[in-house]
């Protein structure tokens, strides 16, 4: 015999609706992120509302990982490698597997520089990295992209940075701004940094000196005019890499450590470099402005 009865069904449960709202933080001077860059177009733009692949690597983020050269910014980010960066040398990459061009894939403040050069990381406010394509934003250049150095601007600053590492090497920088006039409509940013380079190397030891100033001048309250400069000297020998023997052996004793066809008589490669800009700039309205820039940049090389 079985006996059956009928399951009751279950009350349905309403639950309450739960509102989940988040706010992003400001961006601050001590914040690794960065939400905007100015190297998709004519303006600094949200990063959200740009259609293209960008990195920025912002000032905390240099600070902290003490970059001297470009090549220890752009290790952040695995679609970059070197393409010719020998100790003592000034540095090229590759993006996404192409080569960028000296002549037109570096650029300070959306001008364009001579790449032959290792530019100063002391007055750069950020650095941004355009992946891809960019004829539109910089006319002729390579399809790996474009590097773009953000300059800092004029702000009440006062700071010293004083350091050395294992191989003796001894750094000393300062950085001071401010604002000044009647109604502080002028604006001042000076770098200073004094490097004795002490490389991992034998014999590859050198020095830098560099020195940068930015100006800033409200005219009004719709014009702007924006002025830089800088200047670096560096001498430092430059290390040769080693060549696989017939393509395909590592010669024996072969050291990082060794600079190959050492002379002490021969001369450490040096290279000076001037960079200079200057940008003014009118707001028609709240919609639209105008700006006209230039620029010079000038490097000479010893060998």
């Amino acid at each position: 015999m079985a006996v059956a009865s009928p399951l009751l069904a279950a009350e349905p449960l309403n639950l309450d609706a739960v509102n989940v709202t988040g706010f992003s933080e400001q961006e601050s001077a001590s914040d690794y992120r960065a939400g905007r860059a100015s190297i998709y177009g004519l303006d600094q733009a949200l990063l959200l509302d740009t259609p293209a692949s960008v990195s920025v690597f912002s000032e905390a983020l240099i600070k902290d990982r003490q970059a001297k050269l470009l090549s220890d910014v752009l290790r952040n980010d695995a679609s970059v490698g070197d393409g010719y960066a020998p100790v003592g040398y000034y540095e090229n990459f590759v993006v996404r597997g192409f080569s960028l061009n000296a002549a037109n894939s570096y650029r300070i403040n959306g001008r364009s520089i001579a790449g032959e050069q290792n530019v100063a990381l002391e007055n750069k406010q950020q650095v941004e990295l355009l992946k891809g394509l960019s004829g539109l934003q910089s006319g002729v250049s390579e399809p790996g992209g474009v590097i773009n150095y953000q300059t800092k601007r004029a702000q009440d600053v006062r700071s010293v940075t004083v350091s050395t590492n294992e191989h003796g090497e001894r750094y000393i920088a300062t950085d001071v701004g401010g604002w000044f006039g009647s109604e502080q409509q002028f604006g001042l940013r000076a770098n200073l940094a004094h490097e004795d380079i002490r490389s991992y190397v034998e014999h590859a030891d050198g020095q830098r000196d560099f020195a940068s100033l930015a100006f800033d001048w409200n005219i009004s309250e719709r014009a702007l005019l924006q002025l830089d400069v800088e200047y670096q000297n560096k001498e430092q020998r430059s290390v040769p890499g080693y060549q696989l023997l017939g393509g395909t052996t590592l010669p024996h004793d072969a050291s990082p450590r060794k600079l190959l066809g050492y002379q002490n008589w021969s001369n450490p490669v040096g290279i000076e470099s001037l960079n200079m800009s200057g940008r003014f700039e009118y707001r028609l309205n709240d919609s639209w402005k105008g700006s006209l820039s230039a620029s010079r940049s000038r490097v000479v090389q010893s060998v």
